[in-house]
């Protein structure tokens, strides 16, 4: 009993032991054993150009980008409509006819005044109005009643022009007191003067006429869509993860919501109200987004300012080729491309950015005629950049045995062109010091290097063979020691970045992939040109992980061994 409390209590120790020594070498390692530097982060934005309306897709009946804004387009519509307004006409003149004489009786029918006028049976009695009358409009009088109960029909006839029946309206009278009117009809041309005619004598106290004046209006209205949407795609290189969408906008108390889509809009998500994307996946290069307007009718919301953050791992610039490789070519930026094969340097700047690209550069054999000593013969193809370039510099080198029955100064880059057969000849210059030709390149093509002998002074550029020797030169590291320098360069960089923060890591706040949402939105974006040393603390968590196992391995076996005992 006592042996087997022994050895439990010396396990125990052992135990005690390991993990001590465990926490000391993981504490001395995160503390004096620097980072292991594996590059920079860049933070960029993607400004939407929104005076280029060819930049997003969208109904132009709907929405409108003008002057770098986008909004809902106005609708506009008028409608025209007729009012129909009543205006009371005036008696100017009213004169009746008797057997004997002609009466004015104005007066008497100008105001409900209980003066009267008799008109007799069948007598002419001509009005004369203020205004032009026509059909529909309306002759209103007053009459006094007759006591003998008779009833008829009174007429409106043409003016001094007697009728026995309705000319141009009439109206049944009972030959009670009181208002009665006929509604003018039949009219040709709009009249001032009508006959009013009585089949029996009556009296009238007063008379007007009503006019009806039909005007006509329009009535614009304006009014917008209640949604519409715009999209647009943004493509990503060298991406590391995407961040957040920022956008200039002018509500005018209506709403705009945003969705975003992964696979080229066939299913579409809501950006988050904070406009965070970090979630999507960073091997997704290319997004769309999609701006949806929404309106109550009477006002649009508009964008000015569209905006997309992201982070980026430094693009490669220099690139090994000896036959076929994948390249990747940033918008603008100077790309080196180095064949060892052929002996060529390659300095590129394309229109547009370009990712996994295939080109090709190597050697070919003598089988093209011409007339001046041949050094070599080589191929560059890249079809997908082949119309993208901005600007290329090409750099041959050659060896002095490859050269040495030819006058050095007189070597020439050529171009064989296949439409004519012919090697045409480029301009270029010869850097005997470090043995190279250098020529600007306006496409890709075969290429040759030719020069004359050093016996010739002159010769034709078109000809038949060739004398120059195609042996590689087993010393040409120029590409390499391109690679190593610029190597050489970020190493300087990591060392002298890591010696200036490592003191500071610990009050320095890094962004790292453990650091908290509400961390991240504390960063502020000034664009292109932030950058993050994003693996200083990564180093040292790293190192610390992998010593650990090591030691839990060793402690293990060190215990299996123990038992056995």
């Amino acid at each position: 009993m006592k042996k087997k409390k022994k050895g439990v209590k010396r396990e125990a120790k052992i135990q005690v032991i390991l993990i001590l020594l465990t926490i000391i070498l993981i504490t001395f390692i995160y503390y004096f054993v620097p980072p292991t530097f594996i590059g920079y982060t860049i933070l960029e934005k993607y400004k939407v150009d929104i005076t280029n309306s060819s930049n997003f897709n969208y109904n132009d009946t709907e929405i409108e980008i003008v002057n770098g804004i986008i909004s809902l387009k106005q609708i506009i519509t008028t409608n025209n409509y007729t009012e129909e307004k009543k205006i009371t006409a005036y008696v100017e003149s009213a004169i009746r006819y008797t057997n004997d004489e002609t009466v004015n009786a104005t007066e008497e029918i100008s105001a409900l005044d209980g003066n009267i006028t008799n008109v007799d049976k069948n007598k002419i009695f001509d009005v004369t109005f203020n205004e032009t009358l026509g059909n529909n409009d309306t002759i209103n009088f007053y009459l006094k009643g007759i006591n003998d109960g008779s009833e008829t029909e009174i007429y409106l006839c043409q003016a001094s022009v007697q009728c026995s029946s309705p000319g141009y309206g009439e109206v049944y009278y009972s030959g009670s007191e009181g208002w009665f009117s006929i509604t003018i009809e039949n009219l040709s041309s709009p009249v001032q003067s009508l006959n009013i005619d009585p089949p029996i004598k009556v009296k009238f106290d007063y008379i007007n006429a009503t006019k009806i004046i039909l005007e006509e209006y329009s009535e614009t209205n304006t009014s917008y869509q209640p949604s519409s949407a715009v999209t647009t795609e943004i493509i990503v290189q060298n991406l590391v993860s995407w961040d957040s969408l920022e956008a200039e906008e002018n509500l005018n108390e209506q709403t705009i919501t945003y969705d975003y889509s992964t696979n080229s809009g066939s299913t579409w998500e809501s950006v988050p109200d904070d406009k965070n994307l970090t979630n999507i996946s960073a091997s997704i290069s290319k997004i769309m987004i999609k701006a949806i307007l929404n309106s109550n009718g009477t006002a649009t919301p508009s964008i000015s300012f569209l905006n997309l953050t992201y982070t980026t791992k430094e693009p490669q610039k220099y690139f090994e080729i000896n036959n076929t490789e994948l390249i990747s070519i940033i918008k603008d930026e100077s790309v080196v491309i180095n064949s060892t094969t052929s002996k060529t340097e390659l300095n590129i700047v394309a229109s547009e950015s370009l990712s996994n690209i295939q080109m090709n550069i190597s050697e070919l054999k003598d089988t093209r005629s011409s007339n001046i000593s041949r050094v070599k013969e080589f191929e560059i193809i890249s079809p997908e950049l082949q119309d993208k370039i901005n600007t290329a510099t090409i750099k041959v080198y050659y060896i002095d045995e490859e050269v040495e029955n030819l006058n050095e100064s007189t070597l020439k880059l050529y171009y064989y062109n296949e439409t004519s057969g012919e090697w045409q000849v480029l301009d270029s210059t010869v850097n005997e010091e470090e043995n190279y030709i250098q020529a600007s390149l306006q496409h890709f093509s075969i290429y040759g290097i030719f020069g004359e002998s050093a016996q010739q002074e002159n010769t034709d550029s078109s000809g038949s063979t060739s004398s120059g020797g195609s042996g590689g030169k087993k010393e040409f590291t120029r590409g390499t020691n391109l690679a190593q320098q610029q190597t050489s360069n970020t190493q300087e960089e990591a060392e002298k970045t890591t010696e200036t923060t490592q003191e500071k890591a610990e009050q320095e706040t890094i962004p790292t992939e453990t650091q908290t949402s509400e961390e991240s939105e504390q960063l502020t974006f000034t664009g292109n040109a932030v950058r993050i040393g994003k693996v200083l603390t990564e180093g040292k968590v790293n190192r610390s992980l992998w010593i650990l196992i090591a030691i839990l391995i060793v402690a293990y076996i060190i215990a299996k061994i123990e038992e056995r005992k």
